[in-house]
């Protein structure tokens, strides 16, 4: 599972794509359509798997490709400090084994 950090960042939608702030690095950040998608389904406190079959709802992208592509958006969203991850997929807690 996995939460925002939501302390001094502050989100826009410009053209059509989500642009992210962080006031305290001074950090610009922009999210295309499907990363934009799985940044808001992050409010629920979704899961890897939640996410992936939101996605693939969402959008003409096979599963194995989601689960790729929303890998390393956590993965870069955590080495951002945008997001933590409160657990991993083996169970355990802390920001590592995304």
């Amino acid at each position: 599972m996995y939460r925002k950090v939501t302390d001094g960042l502050t989100e826009r939608e410009v053209e059509g794509e989500l642009v992210l702030l962080q006031s305290d690095t001074g950090n610009v950040h922009q999210l295309n359509h499907v990363a934009a998608c799985v940044w808001r389904h992050l409010e629920e406190d979704a899961g890897i798997e939640a996410l992936i079959d939101h996605v693939t709802g969402q959008f003409a992208i096979d599963r194995e490709t989601a689960q790729s592509d929303i890998n390393k958006l956590l993965v870069d969203l955590a080495v951002l400090g945008i997001i933590e991850v409160l657990e991993t997929p083996n169970g355990n807690h802390g920001k590592t084994g995304i």
